[in-house]
C-alpha cells in the first residue's frame, strides 16, 4: 500500500474525539468536560480516554480479515499487479469509511470505550439539564 501513497494516518481517517483531561487533574469528571462541550455545541462525538475495548479492535481485524477473504476468494491476488493494488486499496479506504462513520455515530461495536462513555453521557446531561445525546449520522 506504500506504493499506492496509502497513509492510515490521513487526514479523512482522523478524527478528534474528545475526553482527554491534563496530567495531574485530580478531578474526577475533567475528563467529560470536552465531552460536554462539543454536546453543547450540538456535535457530540464518543469520549476518547486512551486505548480501546477489545469489542472496538475485534471489529477493525474483522474488517481487514474480510477484505483479505475476499480478494483470496475471488482470485484477486492472481489479478496484474496494477490492477490487484488499485482494488486493494479501494476495499481499504471503503473499509476505513466505514469505520470512520460507525466511529463517529457511536454505533456499536464501533464504541471506543463504553462505560466511561456512559458516564460522560449522564455527566453532559446532568451539566446541560437535557433527557438525551443525539449523535451525528453520516
Amino acid at each position: 500500500m506504500e506504493e499506492k501513497k496509502y497513509d492510515p494516518s490521513n487526514e479523512n481517517n482522523c478524527i478528534d474525539l474528545p475526553g482527554r483531561k491534563e496530567r495531574g487533574d485530580k478531578d474526577p469528571d475533567a475528563q467529560f468536560v470536552e465531552y460536554g462541550k462539543a454536546v453543547e455545541a450540538g456535535y457530540p462525538l464518543q469520549l476518547h480516554i486512551g486505548g480501546h475495548v477489545d469489542d472496538f479492535m475485534d471489529e477493525s481485524n474483522i474488517m481487514l480479515r474480510d477484505i483479505v477473504r475476499a480478494f483470496q476468494q475471488h482470485s484477486l491476488c492472481e489479478m496484474p499487479d496494477p490492477e490487484f493494488k488499485n482494488e486493494l486499496l479501494k476495499e481499504v479506504e471503503d473499509a476505513e469509511d466505514f469505520a470512520f462513520k460507525q466511529t463517529a455515530g457511536v454505533i456499536s461495536p464501533w464504541i471506543c470505550h463504553p462505560g466511561p462513555l456512559k458516564n460522560a453521557e449522564a455527566w453532559a446531561k446532568k451539566m446541560q439539564n437535557i433527557d438525551t445525546i443525539i449523535y451525528p449520522k453520516l
